[in-house]
């Protein structure tokens, strides 16, 4: 019996990247022989056995056979007698497949020479197209990986993704796995290039047709956008938030904001496009609650997301409204996430601006807003006031002291 570390733990550690995830293959055992020497096995059709100490992931080396539509439907041959060879053979990109012995020394496989000439020269790779077209999965981790890694993908891998999602492979891929790839991109901090990729690939509308509209009908002036459509600015402004919004505990919801902000505009008057009056206001209708559902996506990330998609361009223009909206809006914006929001408006209006001249910006307006609701946070009724006010009449008493509140911070710190 003979242990290897395979996958991603090997390609980052070449490329001093940081990874926690340790995979190993055992070739020359079985079930019976893992158990045996103390390994707690998990899983049923897909034995995966944890180390007696470490606790890390063990898996018998195997082959896999293709035997029905679903990226799932493998039966596994776990049988002793299969080579190391043998199960690399079945991986995806040539970069994760390469091996190293417990004390991380490189091991020589009939893949290491092409493995280690791709990671040099950074391209993504498939090993073998027979068995990379089997999983669906594999186009969105294709897309994943040049994001994450800043790799290019070569023309025969880029190409037989393309033709994947012709062939409609990703329509028997669950909409919860094509989130969970989502997912993995912002939490990575590459969801732009992500985005693009997949649109390059041509694999959007498996998961949300109406974010392939936004390249395909969604033109924008170029003075505005200069990217030329609705979809490239949504690359640009989620560019904006890999490149310049720290990690905090919602980012994620707030890629998801950005990603639908502009989702409205596909839907708004075709024959006055590139103009798009009235795209928030469809934007945020468009987001119901079975659509959110639809895209696997919590209710919480639901409703910043329609927030941001109704108020992201009001919000500029705040200072014209009444005291009595804006002390409605400033309770929208704080109940749903204050720091998600400004995020979110200031990726769609500066996503163009390379300097960090918005960075002041936001701390004053943060501390505006916040100031603000705190302060009419405070606000509550005195015995007299509840005995005195009609109980019908409390809520509009508490929101006109609530806009006094306001005002009153407003002339103080002679916002505009």
């Amino acid at each position: 019996m003979q242990s290897f570390i395979v996958g991603g733990f090997v390609r980052d550690y070449l490329l001093n990247r940081t990874s926690s995830d340790k995979d190993w293959v055992v070739v020359g055992s079985t079930k019976e022989k893992m158990v045996e020497h103390g390994f707690t096995c998990v899983g049923a059709g897909f034995p995966v056995f944890l180390h007696p100490e470490t606790k890390e992931e063990y898996a018998l080396a195997r082959k896999e056979i293709k035997v029905g539509v679903k990226h799932t439907d493998f039966v596994f041959d776990f049988s002793e007698q299969i080579s190391l060879d043998e199960d690399l053979i079945r991986r995806d990109f040539t970069i994760n497949t390469l091996v190293m012995d417990e004390k991380y020394n490189l091991i020589k496989t009939s893949l290491s020479e092409r493995a280690l000439s791709d990671l040099k020269n950074k391209v993504i790779d498939v090993v073998d197209p027979v068995h990379f077209v089997e999983d669906p999965l594999r186009i969105l981790r294709c897309a994943r990986f040049s994001a994450q890694l800043g790799f290019s993908i070569s023309d025969r891998t880029m190409n037989l993704c393309k033709k994947m999602v012709k062939d409609g492979e990703l329509s028997y891929l669950p909409k919860e796995r094509i989130k969970a790839e989502f997912s993995k991109a912002f939490k990575s901090r590459c969801g732009g290039k992500f985005f693009e990729i997949l649109n390059q690939m041509e694999a959007l509308s498996d998961y949300c047709r109406e974010l392939s509209l936004l390249f395909t009908h969604s033109p924008e002036k170029l003075q505005w956008h200069p990217e030329g459509n609705t979809g490239g600015h949504i690359i640009s402004a989620l560019l904006w938030v890999d490149n310049n919004v720290p990690n905090f505990e919602r980012i994620e919801d707030l890629y998801w904001a950005v990603l639908f902000h502009d989702i409205g505009k596909p839907f708004t008057d075709e024959s006055k496009f590139p103009s798009h009056h009235n795209h928030d206001e469809l934007g945020a209708d468009l987001l119901t609650d079975n659509y959110i559902q639809n895209l696997k996506l919590p209710a919480k990330t639901g409703g910043l997301m329609r927030l941001v998609a109704k108020r992201h361009m009001r919000f500029w223009k705040m200072s014209e409204m009444r005291k009595i909206k804006q002390v409605h809006f400033i309770y929208d914006m704080c109940k749903n996430d204050l720091k998600c929001f400004l995020y979110a408006c200031f990726a769609d209006r500066f996503c163009n601006d390379s300097s960090d001249c918005w960075k002041i910006l936001f701390d004053r307006i943060y501390g505006w807003i916040d100031k603000m609701y705190n302060e009419m946070e405070k606000f509550h009724l005195t015995k007299e006031e509840i005995n005195k006010i009609h109980p019908e009449n409390r809520s509009d008493y508490i929101w006109c002291k609530r806009e006094e509140i306001v005002h009153d911070l407003l002339n103080m710190e002679n916002i505009k």
